[in-house]
C-alpha cells in the first residue's frame, strides 16, 4: 500500500462571528459580508456557492458531488487535514473532482476537494479560485458584478497558496482606503521628482557662464 501524505488546507465553514474576529471582511453593521452565488451544471439548476477568501481551496460538499457534472481526479493517496472556523481540525482521504459549473454567462472547470460539509453550502469557492477568475464584487449587493479574467476557465487545479485578487476581499470601505493610499503615494512620489529636477536645473544655471 503507498505511503500516505498529509496535506493542509483551511475553510472557514461558517464565517466568524464579529465577537470572535476582527476580520475587515464584514459590513459596518457587523454582518458578514457573505457573497452567495446560484450556480448550474448540466445536472441541476441552482446550487448555492459561497465565495469565500478565508479558504485556502475550493470545496465540494460530499453530498452535493452528484448535483454537478464532475469527472474524478487521480490523485496519489494522501491524507486531507482541514482546520475549521471552529478551531476543529478535521482528517479525511484527499478526493479531487474537477466540476463544471456556470454562473449567468460564464462558464466554469475547476478542481473541488471533496468534504464532508454541512448543508447550507453545495461548493465553497476560495482563493484558487479567486485568484484565477478575478470577480469584481459588489459589497452593497453582496454580488459579482463582473469578471476580469478572459479566456480559458480550465482550472489548473487547486491551489496551496494563492494571493487574493487586490480588493476581492476588501468591502468598499477598505478598498476605498487602499485606493487612497495609492493614489497619496504616486503623487508624494510625483512632488519630489519634480522638486528634485527643479534644484537641479537651478544648480546647472548657476553654474553655466554668463
Amino acid at each position: 500500500m503507498p505511503s500516505s501524505v498529509l496535506t493542509s488546507d483551511t475553510l472557514y465553514q461558517r464565517p466568524l462571528l464579529p465577537s470572535e474576529s476582527h476580520s475587515h471582511c464584514k459590513k459596518k453593521d457587523d454582518k458578514p459580508n457573505l457573497v452567495i452565488l446560484k450556480v448550474n451544471s448540466k445536472r441541476e439548476r441552482s446550487l448555492r456557492a459561497l465565495v469565500y477568501c478565508g479558504a485556502s481551496n475550493n470545496f465540494v460538499r460530499l453530498q452535493s458531488r452528484a448535483r454537478l457534472d464532475f469527472e474524478e481526479v487521480e490523485l496519489p493517496r494522501s491524507l486531507l487535514e482541514v482546520r475549521l472556523s471552529t478551531g476543529v481540525v478535521v482528517r479525511t482521504e484527499k478526493r479531487v473532482v474537477r466540476a463544471r459549473f456556470s454562473y449567468e454567462e460564464k462558464k466554469f472547470a475547476d478542481e473541488l476537494i471533496v468534504l464532508d460539509l454541512d448543508e447550507k453550502f453545495d461548493m465553497v469557492l476560495g482563493m484558487p479560485w479567486l485568484a484565477r477568475h478575478d470577480p469584481v464584487i459588489d459589497w452593497a449587493k453582496r454580488t459579482i458584478v463582473r469578471f476580469r479574467s478572459s479566456g480559458a476557465t480550465e482550472s489548473d487545479g487547486p491551489v496551496g497558496a494563492a494571493h487574493a485578487p487586490r480588493g476581492a476581499c476588501d468591502p468598499p470601505a477598505e478598498a476605498a482606503r487602499g485606493a487612497a493610499a495609492s493614489d497619496l503615494s504616486a503623487r508624494t512620489l510625483t512632488t519630489e521628482r519634480v522638486v528634485r529636477e527643479s534644484v537641479s536645473r537651478i544648480r546647472r544655471l548657476r553654474s553655466d557662464p554668463i
